[in-house]
């Protein structure tokens, strides 16, 4: 975990030096979507933690995932063969960066309701 906050921690500097807003975006897998639909913490919650006290803004997809998948156990359709999102999984990470970037106020336009 530390290497990752130290390379997470960099890049949000170097970001930040260039002139732009870093966003770190944790995009999981489904064992980890049905342990946090059964009430466990992701096993990467601590450097999500770190993150954040380091103002580093951070937005973690599975919380998303859970909730798209309304409360059902099985993520699969969510999962292309091999493992990648496929069209409905990168459906849910599309507007919940878009819903992110608006709350953020990084758009002047956003669709109403998100």
């Amino acid at each position: 975990m530390e290497v990752t906050l130290r390379l997470l921690t960099m890049f949000a500097q170097t970001v930040r030096q260039n002139g732009a807003m870093p966003l770190v975006v944790v995009c999981d897998y489904r064992p980890t979507f049905e342990a946090y639909a059964a009430g466990a913490p992701p096993m990467y919650q601590g450097l999500v933690d770190q993150l954040r006290q380091r103002d580093i803004p951070v937005l973690d997809l599975t919380p998303e995932f859970v909730t798209a998948n309304q409360s059902s156990p099985d993520f699969t359709g969510y999962f292309a063969p091999g493992g990648h999102y496929n069209e409905a999984g990168n459906r849910v990470v599309s507007r919940a960066v878009l819903r992110y970037l608006c709350q953020e106020k990084m758009f002047t336009e956003c669709p109403s309701p998100l």
